[in-house]
C-alpha cells in the first residue's frame, strides 16, 4: 500500500500512525512522477534516510541505508554527525500517557511535564512497555526447566531474568521544567521510598551491613543551584511534604542517622568527589532510594575522579538530567549508560562493542550501531526540545561593527605581533612556546574587541604570558581544560578576596576547586612541593583582585553601540548583558552609570547569598532594567532569570555551547514575551572568525589545544591561520 496526500498533512499521518505504533516503509518500487517524502524517516548523516526500528505493526522489513563513514563519525560533507538530531528522534516517545500528579503538588504540570512524570513512573516501577524494554522474550527457546529465556535487544545475550534500568535519562532541552517534573516523581514516591529503606536495611549488632535510606540525593555543580531547588521546592510542594537538607560546606558535619531523616539530600559534584578522595565520604555508606544528577552531562568524561566517586555511590534508582547527553562524542552518553548501570552495556567496551565501533565502522555494520543506539534511547531516555513552548522561537540579531581609525591602528598592530608569532611556531623549533604565544595574543586580540584603545595602550609586552587571573582562565578554557586538578568538576570562576567559594589557581597554573582547597593545602605542606605539579613553587595563590574604578574615556565602539540599544529599548523591559570577563562589564557599567541606566551585577566576585539578593532585585524591582552578568556564573545554575526578554551577549565563545545555555536561562517556561538576543561582532576582526568556527560547529576547545604532542600542536597552529585570516 502506497499513501499519497498534501505535504501539509505529512506531520500529523506521522504523529497518528506512531501513536498506534505503525510505522511507513520505502517502497521497493518509487512511484513516477510524484515526489516521495516519509514524514517518519530520520536523515542520518549524507541525507540517507533511515526507517524506525522494527514494530509488531510493522508491514514490511526494516531497512537502514548505511551512511558513508570512511573518515569515522563524519557525514558526506565531513561534518560531524549531527547528535542532537539523533537524539530527538530516537528519544522520542509518542506513546506516554498524562500522569495524575500528588495532592502535595501545588503547582499544576503543563501536558508535557506529566507526560514526563509518567516515563519516570514507569521506569522506576518497571512496568515500562515491552517496546522500550532491552529484552524480548524467546517464544522458542526455554530453559532446561522450562522457565523463560529473554535475549538482549543490542548485545544478544541471553539470560532466564529480564532485569531492566531502573531510571534514565530526561533529556527535555533547557527550560521545559525537568526540575519539578523530577520534584513531583519524588513526591509521589514517598511511600514506596520509606518502604525500600525499611525492607531494605540489613544491619548487624556490629553495626555493619546494609543502610538503605528513604532518601533522594541530588547532586548539582554549584551551591546556586542547590538554592534553586530549594526554590522550586518552596514553590511547587505543599510545606512539610519534603523535608530537605543541605549537605555541603560544615553542614557535612551530621550523624548519619540524622541524615536518613531527610526526604532529598543536595549536595555538589565536588562535594561527593573531595569526600570520596578522601575516604570520608559519609554519603557512600548509604543505599539511596534514588540518586539524581543534575546537568549530569558534568559527568561525561568516564577516566576523571570525579566520575569514579558519582558512579560508586550506591543507589536503588538512578536518573540524569541534562539537555545534552552526547555533547561531543557518543562516549559522553556511554558515561551515562555507565552511571544508569544500563544492563550489558554499563562497561565502556561493551558500549563501544555494540554501539560506538559499529557507527564508527568502515564496514556494513555502520546500520547496526545506528539501530543499537535508537534502542538504548528509546529504552533509558526521554527528549522533548523547546519547539512544545509557545515562547520557544527566539529573534537572533547580529550587530556588526567597524573599529574607528584609533582603535583599528592598535589591532592591527597586536595582529602584527601575532601573525609574527604563528610564523615562528610553524617554523621554528620551540613550537610549545610559540604556539602559548599565539594563544596569548589570540586572547589580547579578543579583549582589545571589547576594551578598545584602553587596553591597547595597557599591552605593552603583547607577546608575553598573560598574568590576570581571569584571562588565564580564558586561555585555559580555550584549551578546554578548566577542571579541577584535583577532583575534576567543572571550574567557571576564580576565587577573589570578596568571595573564596570559588576556585583557586594556583602558581604553576592549575585550577582546585573549593572542596578541594584544603586538601591540595595539606598535601602541599606534607610534601612540601606542589601535589599536582610536583614542583617546589611557592604555595602562594593567584587571585582575582577586584579592579578599581576609573574613567574609561574614550569608551570602546563596541560598548558605545550595546549601550545605545540598551538606552533605545530600556521602556521596553529587562535585559541581561553577558560578557566572559569582568573587566568588559565594568566598562559597561561605568558608561550605563553616567547615562543614569540602573543596573545591578552578577559575577564570580560575588558569594552565592550575595548572587541570590542581586537576582531577587533585578526581578522585583522596575527600575532595575539591566543585569550584567559573566557567563561562567550566568550560564550555569541559573534558572530564574525568564523576568528579562533581550539578551546581549557582548563577545562570541570558543565554545557555543556556553552561548546556548545563558540563553536557555532566558527561553524557558515563565517566558511571557519573545525574546530578542543580540551579538556584537566587530568586522575584520578575530571575532569574525571564531563566530564563523560556531556557525560551522566547530569548537576549539575540543580541538585538542591542552595536548602536549608536537605534531598535534602543529596541526592546531595551521589551523589559526584560519582565524587570523589573510594578510
Amino acid at each position: 500500500m502506497i499513501i499519497f496526500g498534501p505535504r501539509s498533512y505529512a506531520d500529523e499521518v506521522a504523529t497518528r500512525l506512531a501513536s498506534e505504533e505503525v510505522f511507513l516503509q520505502d517502497p521497493d518500487d518509487m512511484p513516477v512522477g510524484f515526489a516521495y517524502e516519509n514524514p517518519q524517516t530520520l536523515v542520518l548523516p549524507g541525507n540517507l534516510p533511515v526507517a524506525p526500528a522494527r514494530h509488531e505493526n510493522q508491514v514490511t522489513s526494516v531497512h537502514v541505508a548505511v551512511p558513508d563513514t570512511s573518515s569515522g563519525l563524519l557525514d558526506s560533507r565531513g561534518s560531524a554527525v549531527d547528535f542532537e538530531n539523533l537524539l530527538n528522534t530516537f528519544a522520542c516517545h509518542r506513546d506516554l500517557v498524562q500522569a495524575t500528579t500528588d495532592l502535595h503538588i501545588l503547582t499544576e504540570l503543563l501536558d508535557h511535564q506529566r507526560e514526563a512524570l509518567a516515563f519516570i513512573m514507569q521506569q522506576e516501577s518497571g512496568s515500562k512497555l515491552k517496546s522500550r524494554g532491552l529484552w524480548e522474550l524467546q517464544e522458542i527457546t526455554h530453559h532446561h526447566d522450562n522457565t523463560d529465556v529473554y535475549q538482549h535487544t543490542i548485545t544478544g545475550a541471553k539470560s532466564i531474568s529480564a532485569t531492566e534500568t531502573t531510571g534514565g535519562i530526561i533529556a527535555d532541552e533547557m527550560g521545559l521544567g525537568k526540575t519539578l517534573t523530577m520534584l513531583s516523581a519524588i513526591t509521589e514516591s514517598l511511600n514506596r521510598a520509606f518502604a525500600y529503606a525499611k525492607f531494605v536495611t540489613n544491619v548487624d549488632p556490629s553495626g555493619r551491613g546494609i543502610i538503605a535510606a528513604k532518601c533522594t540525593l541530588v547532586i548539582v555543580p554549584s551551591t546556586l543551584l542547590i538554592g534553586s531547588w530549594f526554590d522550586e521546592v518552596d514553590r511547587h510542594i505543599a510545606s512539610g511534604t519534603l523535608n530537605c537538607y543541605k549537605f555541603h560546606g560544615p553542614s557535612r558535619q551530621i550523624g548519619l542517622f540524622q541524615l536518613l531523616q531527610y526526604d532529598v539530600i543536595f549536595t555538589t559534584y565536588g562535594t561527593v568527589a573531595s569526600d570520596f578522595l578522601r575516604n570520608r565520604s559519609l554519603l557512600h555508606e548509604i543505599h539511596w532510594y534514588r540518586v539524581v544528577l543534575d546537568e549530569a552531562h558534568v559527568i561525561r568524561n568516564a577516566s576523571t575522579k570525579q566520575f569514579k566517586a558519582i558512579q560508586s555511590l550506591r543507589s536503588h534508582i538512578r536518573w540524569s538530567l541534562t539537555g545534552t547527553p552526547i555533547q561531543n562524542t557518543l562516549n559522553d552518553l556511554a558515561s551515562l549508560t555507565s552511571f544508569l548501570k544500563v544492563p550489558l552495556l554499563e562497561e565502556a567496551t561493551q558500549f563501544k562493542r555494540y554501539i560506538t565501533a559499529p557507527i564508527e565502522s568502515m564496514t556494513g555494520n555502520t546500520s547496526t550501531g545506528y539501530q543499537n543506539l535508537q534502542k538504548l534511547l528509546h529504552s533509558i531516555c526521554l527528549r522533548r526540545t523547546k519547539d512544545i513552548l509557545p515562547t520557544a522561537q527566539y529573534t537572533d540579531l547580529e550587530r556588526s561593527l567597524d573599529l574607528d581609525p584609533d582603535e583599528r591602528e592598535d589591532y592591527t598592530r597586536i595582529e602584527r605581533v601575532c601573525r609574527e608569532a604563528l610564523i615562528r611556531a610553524v617554523s621554528g623549533h620551540d613550537v610549545g612556546k610559540a604556539h602559548q604565544t599565539v594563544l596569548n595574543t589570540l586572547l589580547r586580540l579578543r579583549l582589545y574587541c571589547n576594551h578598545g584603545k584602553k587596553y591597547g595602550q595597557a599591552s605593552d609586552s603583547l607577546a608575553s604570558e598573560c598574568e590576570d587571573p581571569e584571562e588565564v582562565l580564558s586561555l585555559l578554557e580555550q584549551s578546554g581544560i578548566t577542571s579541577c586538578a584535583y577532583c575534576d568538576c567543572d571550574v567557571t570562576a576564580i576565587m577573589t578576596p570578596e568571595n573564596n567559594e570559588e576556585a583557586l589557581l594556583t602558581t604553576c597554573r592549575k585550577l582546585i576547586c573549593a572542596e578541594c582547597v584544603a586538601q591540595w593545602r595539606s598535601d602541599f605542606l606534607r610534601h612540601n612541593i606542589c601535589p599536582v605539579c610536583q614542583s617546589a613553587h611557592s604555595m602562594d595563590t593567584v587571585v582575582a583582585e577586584k579592579i578599581p574604578e576609573e574613567p574609561f574615556e574614550p569608551y570602546p565602539s563596541k560598548i558605545r553601540a550595546l549601550c545605545q540599544d540598551i538606552q533605545a529599548n530600556k521602556e521596553d523591559g529587562k535585559c541581561i548583558v553577558f560578557s566572559y570577563w569582568r573587566r568588559s562589564l565594568d566598562v559597561v557599567g561605568a558608561l550605563l552609570k553616567e547615562q543614569n541606566i540602573t543596573y545591578v551585577r552578577v559575577d564570580g566576585s560575588l558569594p552565592s547569598a550575595k548572587r541570590r539578593s542581586v537576582l531577587d532585585q533585578f526581578q522585583k524591582q522596575e527600575d532595575v532594567s539591566v543585569l550584567l552578568m559573566t557567563l561562567g556564573t550566568g550560564a550555569v545554575g541559573l534558572n530564574n532569570l525568564s523576568v528579562a526578554h533581550r539578551l546581549h551577549l557582548l563577545e562570541p565563545q570558543w565554545n557555543p555551547s556556553v552561548e546556548s545555555q545563558a540563553i536557555g536561562r532566558v527561553v524557558r517556561l515563565g517566558q511571557t514575551r519573545p525574546v530578542t538576543v543580540i551579538r556584537y561582532i566587530m568586522k575584520r576582526t578575530v571575532e569574525e572568525h571564531v563566530r564563523r568556527i560556531q556557525l560551522r560547529k566547530h569548537n576549539l576547545a575540543s580541538q585538542g589545544f591542552a595536548q602536549t604532542r608536537q605534531e598535534t600542536r602543529l596541526s592546531n597552529l595551521n589551523r589559526l591561520r584560519e582565524i587570523l585570516g589573510p594578510d
